[in-house]
């Protein structure tokens, strides 16, 4: 994944998280890369999948987002 928001000279610098499958054919953009469980509510997960049309056809395509939890020490962000 990419880097995320950064500043360069006091203005935000938005950065986009993106994976590419290894035959490129399908990538997915997220706006953010950290979510947070507020209990009654979860962040909401902004993002895109670009597939590539000639291998699509007409064929649907489904998205699982799996995610990682972690409590306590945010070291890893």
């Amino acid at each position: 994944w990419a880097a995320g928001v950064r500043t360069h000279g006091g203005k935000p610098d938005t950065r986009v998280f993106k994976k590419l499958c290894s035959n490129f054919k399908l990538e997915a953009y997220l706006g953010n890369q950290v979510f947070v469980d507020h209990l009654d509510k979860v962040n909401p997960v902004d993002g895109a999948v670009l597939v590539d049309h000639d291998h699509l056809k007409d064929h649907k395509v489904f998205v699982t987002l799996t995610c990682t939890i972690c409590y306590g020490c945010r070291t890893w962000i």
